[in-house]
């Protein structure tokens, strides 16, 4: 505890792979916000933490570099959402595959400028569940959204996924 993100991606981790940068990571697993770079020297600890607005999470720490599409991580991660869903309440059993589905058309092209306003909707109706799984879900969509706009807008202007323009 307290040791600074970057310490902990340098030294313990062995360093980002020659030529990647560091682009953002998931501090604490799946259900944690994405953290962008602003943060690469952030404390790892509960209070730190919470007072940038962030939270730990399981501390299973995922790192992305700047060629990795965080549209397509977000996806998959509301991928695992939907399907692991145990599907009592509604807010989760129908706001995840819907949220997914417009997540793949955005990555795939088929994005619409109001989408990220419904998806921003939604990440606030799921905070309406029963149990803590939906708001965890969403936090990597609400900080895509937060941090990542941008991105978001690429592939609705573009019609395609920019990090597949090889």
């Amino acid at each position: 505890m307290g040791v600074r993100l970057s310490e902990i991606i340098e030294v313990h981790a062995g360093g980002m792979r020659d030529g990647a940068e560091f682009k953002a990571c998931l501090p604490g697993g799946a259900s944690t916000a994405f953290l962008p770079g602003e943060f690469y020297d952030i404390e790892m600890d509960f209070e730190t933490m919470r007072k940038a607005g962030h939270r730990l999470g399981t501390g299973a720490i995922m790192v992305f570099d700047q060629k990795t599409c965080l549209v397509a991580a977000t996806l998959n991660l509301t991928e695992f959402f939907a399907r692991e869903s145990c599907g009592w309440c509604t807010p989760c059993r129908e706001g995840f595959p819907y949220m997914r589905d417009l997540l793949w058309r955005i990555e795939h092209g088929q994005g619409q400028e109001e989408f990220i306003s419904i998806l921003s909707q939604m990440c606030r109706h799921l905070w309406n569940s029963y149990c803590a799984f939906a708001p965890g879900g969403v936090a990597p969509i609400e900080s895509l959204l937060a941090y990542f706009e941008d991105e978001v807008h690429a592939h609705i202007e573009k019609k395609k996924c920019p990090f597949n323009d090889k």
